[in-house]
């Protein structure tokens, strides 16, 4: 068999998790003895009707297990794979065109890849949750898991799985691994895979959800840097441990930049922000000047106000590191 979709089932119906089938079976010029499915129920009581699966010209294996989180129920889930390759789908998702699979496996067969990766849209209720706007597709440079494939091999040669203490943030610890290795890496110029809107889901219906969860986007790269250092891949861990602590102190550690709607997490953000440097400022050093000024760069640019004015005074590393020393303490 050549993938396996692993699709994580929780609160999902089957009216739900029907729309992601049905767009599976619509897939066109695609042999289905070349796929199967692997449902993963993440602890859900409410269980779906294995009836219905004899319906669909694809082999579907449903799977209950206790709870545990986004990383935990997908790691059960690849535990099971015994194809070549997997694909992750969350179940309130589907396939955005009908030679999406096509492509993919095409792609298996011709090329062999670690890695496929592919764009995705979205659709988002802004306004009114009865009317959803489109988007462009994202880029495919991007951390999430969705329209993303891998090789079972690729993962299985670097020991690479999910980190099942993340709850949230889970794929950006996962696809950030898999990229460090330097994967031979096909990109599908397409859209393959559709992001759906779903009232319920917190991090489509509050807005402000990312800044709110920093505490645990900083948790997630701590759990990145501390397996980058586990695998003696200095490098990668020094350049993720700046990249984090930079953002997080001028994005919202500084009070003139602070936005007054993130001023009630940020003493929780600055408690996470001083056990990280604790723990990381020694890596610092192994920043390399190129990198660093790179990087630096990059936030820069992410900081202009809506005139176009840049918000961050030019500091070099050195002069940015010294001021930490000084705000909170530390011995240098």
């Amino acid at each position: 068999m050549l993938l396996q979709l692993v699709v994580i089932n929780y609160k999902d119906d089957w009216k739900c998790i029907k729309r992601l089938f049905d767009s599976i079976a619509l897939q066109q010029d695609v042999d289905f003895n070349d796929i199967s499915v692997l449902l993963e129920n993440d602890g859900d009581q409410v269980l779906i009707d294995t009836s219905h699966f004899y319906e669909y010209p694809f082999r579907i294996e449903y799977n209950i297990e206790e709870w545990s989180g986004c990383s935990g129920i997908r790691q059960h889930g690849m535990d099971r794979v015994t194809a070549d390759y997997v694909m992750f789908c969350d179940g309130d998702d589907l396939f955005y065109r009908m030679n999406a699979l096509w492509e993919i496996l095409k792609t298996i067969k011709d090329k062999k890849p670690d890695i496929i990766t592919s764009r995705f849209t979205t659709d988002m209720c802004v306004n009114d949750p009865n009317v959803c706007e489109y988007f462009q597709s994202y880029f495919k440079e991007n951390v999430w898991i969705h329209g993303k494939v891998f090789s079972m091999d690729f993962l299985r040669r670097h020991n690479i799985k999910w980190n099942v203490k993340l709850k949230i943030y889970e794929d950006s610890y996962f696809v950030r691994l898999c990229f460090a290795y330097n994967p031979n890496k096909i990109d599908i110029d397409e859209t393959i895979w559709f992001w759906k809107w779903r009232p319920s889901s917190i991090t489509r219906s509050d807005t402000k959800w990312a800044d709110h969860t920093y505490v645990e986007k900083m948790q997630s790269n701590e759990e990145l840097v501390r397996q980058f250092l586990s695998r003696n891949m200095i490098g990668d861990a020094a350049n993720y441990a700046m990249v984090q602590i930079y953002e997080c102190y001028f994005v919202l550690l500084e009070s003139y930049w602070l936005e007054d709607e993130m001023r009630p997490y940020a003493s929780k953000i600055e408690i996470e922000f001083i056990e990280y440097w604790k723990e990381f400022s020694w890596l610092l050093a192994r920043v390399r000047y190129d990198d660093a000024r790179v990087m630096m760069d990059v936030i820069r640019k992410r900081m202009y106000n809506e005139k176009g004015r840049l918000e961050l005074e030019y500091l070099t590393f050195r002069e940015w590191r010294d001021r930490i020393f000084r705000k909170y303490g530390f011995i240098k």
